[in-house]
C-alpha cells in the first residue's frame, strides 16, 4: 500500500496543542455553513489534507449530526496504483461509518491544454453530480495550496479574480463549496496527523517538478518562507482583500447585466448600444462576469478584438470563438452561442403537468410555466408536446392581438430571434397545433383575456454549467 505517516519531529505536547487548535478551528468553520444545508460531500483523494479533513469530520460527529455525510473518491486512471488508493479510501471510510462512492473518469491529454487542469475539471464534474441545493462540498485545500494558486495566477497575468485565488466559501453547482482548512498550513496538518496516528496515500506525481504547481511547492515556496516566515499569513490577508474587491466588481457587473438584458427576451444576449456607453473598464468587467457565468475566461486580447469588430461598422457580421462558444452579433445585440448545442427532440407532456408551476430543461434552455398568464391550459383530453421548427414546413399562424396570418419564419424574424437560435426555439403544441411560440407569443384561439391561464418563461439554464473551482 502506497501510504505514508508523519515523520515530524515536533514534540508530543506541541502536536497535541496543534491538534486541539485545529479541532477548535474546524468546529468554528462548520458553524459558518448556511442553515439550509443538510448534506456534506467530502472530496477525498486519500492524501494528507483530505485524510485530515475526513478525520476531523469523524471526530466532530456531534457537531455534524445535522448532516448526512458522503465521501467521494475520484479515480483519474493516471497511476497504476490508483486501484489500491481507492481501496485504501474505501476501508478508511468504512471504519468511520461514512458512505463511500468511487467515481472513475478517463482523461485524455490534449494539445495546448494543461493536464492538471483537465484532471481538475473532470474531478469537479464528478463531484458536482452529488451536490444539490442542500449540499456543501468540502475539500481539504490549505494555506500552502493557496500560495501555489496565487503564484500560478500571477505567472499567467491574471486580474483581480485570479489573484483572489480560492475563497473559503463559494457557490458550486446547485450548492456550495467549502474549504474549512484554507487558513491552515501543511505543517499544522502533519502535526494533527501525528497525534491521530493517521496514514495517507502519497501520489508519486506530486514530486514531479515538471508540473508548475509542484515546482512552486518544492522549490519556490521554501525560498519565500525561509526569507519571509510570515508570508503565508500576509498572502491570506491579501487574497481576502482581493476577494472583497472582486465581490464589489461582481455586484457592479450584476447591475450592469440587468440593465443590458432588461429589454431583451434572452439572458444570453446583451444590448450593444448601452454596452458601448460604459467605460472601457466597466464594459470589460460586465463582459468577463457574463462569460465567466458560462465557464469562459476571456483574455484581454479577445476583449480588445471584440470591440474592434463592433466599432468597425454597425451592421458588420461578428463571430469570435471562445472555448466551445462563439460571440455573435444580431439586431444590435451580442449573443453567446454554444457551438455544440443540443439536437432538438420532441417531448411529450401530460395536461396534468400544467396544473402547477414546473419546468423542463433541454440543452441549455429551461422552459418554465406558472399561473397568471394568458395561455389557455390544456384540457385532459388534449395531447401536449414540445416541438421545434424542423417539425413543421413553415406554417402560417395568427398571433393573438394581431390582424392577419404570418409564417413562422416571418414571425421569428419580427420577434428578433437570432437565426442560429430559431431551430432550438420550443413550440408548445396541443394535438399537434402550435399554441405558443416559446414565451414570445400566444396563438389566436388559445389566448384568454383574463390572466387565469399559463405564463411561459424561456431562460438560459446557467446552473447546468459546473464552474471548476479556483
Amino acid at each position: 500500500m502506497a501510504t505514508a505517516k508523519s515523520n515530524s519531529s515536533t514534540s508530543v505536547a506541541a502536536c497535541n496543542q496543534a491538534a486541539h487548535s485545529l479541532q477548535s478551528h474546524f468546529e468554528n468553520q462548520v458553524r459558518r455553513l448556511p442553515n439550509k444545508l443538510t448534506k456534506l460531500v467530502i472530496g477525498f483523494s486519500g492524501g494528507l489534507d483530505s485524510t485530515v479533513l475526513l478525520n476531523l469530520c469523524h471526530q466532530n460527529a456531534i457537531a455534524l449530526q445535522a448532516f448526512s455525510i458522503k465521501v467521494v473518491h475520484v479515480d483519474h486512471g493516471q497511476s497504476e496504483k490508483a486501484a489500491r488508493w481507492g481501496e485504501f479510501c474505501r476501508e478508511l471510510c468504512q471504519s468511520y461509518g461514512f458512505e463511500f462512492v468511487l467515481a472513475k473518469v478517463q482523461v485524455n491529454n490534449m494539445a495546448r491544454h494543461s493536464l492538471e487542469a483537465l484532471l481538475r475539471d473532470a474531478r469537479y464534474q464528478q463531484l458536482a453530480l452529488h451536490v444539490d441545493q442542500h449540499t456543501a462540498l468540502l475539500t481539504g485545500h490549505h494555506c500552502d495550496d493557496q500560495l501555489e494558486t496565487f503564484v500560478l495566477n500571477l505567472k499567467r497575468g491574471s486580474g483581480v479574480l485570479g489573484l483572489a485565488s480560492m475563497p473559503e466559501l463559494r457557490v458550486f453547482s446547485e450548492g456550495v463549496l467549502f474549504r474549512p482548512l484554507l487558513e491552515i498550513n501543511r505543517s499544522q496538518l502533519e502535526a494533527y496527523a501525528q497525534t491521530q496516528n493517521l496514514a495517507w496515500v502519497e501520489d508519486e506525481s506530486n514530486t514531479d517538478q515538471a508540473f508548475d504547481r509542484n515546482y512552486i511547492r518544492h522549490t519556490l515556496s521554501p525560498l519565500l518562507l525561509a526569507r519571509w516566515p510570515g508570508f503565508q499569513k500576509s498572502l491570506t490577508r491579501s487574497t481576502q482583500l482581493l476577494q472583497e474587491s472582486q465581490g464589489l466588481l461582481d455586484e457592479l457587473a450584476q447591475q450592469d447585466l440587468l440593465e443590458l438584458t432588461k429589454r431583451g427576451k434572452r439572458q444570453d444576449a446583451l444590448e450593444i448600444k448601452p454596452l458601448l456607453q460604459l467605460s472601457v473598464a466597466r464594459r470589460n468587467n460586465v463582459l468577463r462576469y457574463w462569460l465567466h457565468r458560462k465557464g469562459l475566461s476571456p483574455s484581454h486580447a479577445l476583449l480588445a478584438q471584440l470591440w474592434k469588430q463592433i466599432a468597425a461598422k454597425a451592421d458588420a457580421k461578428l463571430s469570435l470563438d471562445i472555448g466551445n462558444h462563439a460571440l455573435k452579433r444580431y439586431n444590435e445585440h451580442l449573443y453567446l452561442y454554444q457551438l455544440d448545442s443540443f439536437e432538438p427532440q420532441n417531448l411529450d407532456l401530460e395536461p396534468a403537468d400544467f396544473a402547477q408551476s414546473s419546468e423542463i430543461v433541454f440543452g441549455k434552455q429551461c422552459l418554465s410555466w406558472k399561473d397568471g398568464g394568458h395561455l389557455r391550459k390544456p384540457s385532459s383530453d388534449l395531447k401536449v408536446q414540445i416541438k421545434f421548427r424542423a417539425d413543421f414546413e413553415n406554417p402560417s399562424m395568427r398571433i393573438a392581438g394581431r390582424a392577419g396570418s404570418r409564417s413562422l419564419k416571418k414571425l421569428l424574424q419580427e420577434f428578433g430571434v437570432a437565426p442560429w437560435l430559431r431551430a432550438q426555439l420550443p413550440l408548445l403544441c396541443y394535438d399537434n397545433e402550435i399554441v405558443a411560440i416559446a414565451d414570445l407569443a400566444v396563438c389566436e384561439g388559445w389566448y384568454i383575456k383574463q390572466p387565469t391561464g399559463l405564463a411561459l418563461y424561456l431562460n438560459v439554464c446557467d446552473h447546468t454549467y459546473v464552474d471548476p473551482p479556483r
